[in-house]
């Protein structure tokens, strides 16, 4: 997960044989929170949702899209299916850091 001033981003995989996707929302934590939950201890915490009317689209990836970051105005993504026990039996295994423009969800 990646959290920015105006967007989250999750990063979303189903294992070697299928395509990973990252999820992009609009970030709506400067918003009043949507709902108010109480903890264990008693203590009252804002919850926000990141559903359909905070999604903003989506990022199609190879299998294993695993860590994630922004890098100054950057988006890096890592691929598990690099590694070398996964290199093999995957669905295009992904051995590099990827930087992404994701300048286009606003």
């Amino acid at each position: 997960m990646v959290i920015s001033r105006d967007r989250i981003f999750l990063s979303i995989s189903y294992g070697r044989a299928n395509r990973s996707l990252i999820a992009v929302y609009r970030n709506p934590m400067s918003e009043p929170a949507h709902k108010m939950i109480k903890i264990k201890n008693g203590e009252t915490l804002p919850l926000w949702f990141l559903d359909e009317i905070n999604y903003l689209g989506r990022i199609d990836f190879p299998p294993m899209a695993e860590g994630i970051a922004m890098i100054g105005s950057r988006f890096a993504v890592l691929s598990e299916s690099g590694a070398s026990k996964y290199q093999f039996g995957s669905k295009g295994s992904l051995d590099r850091i990827l930087y992404l423009d994701v300048s286009i969800f606003k």
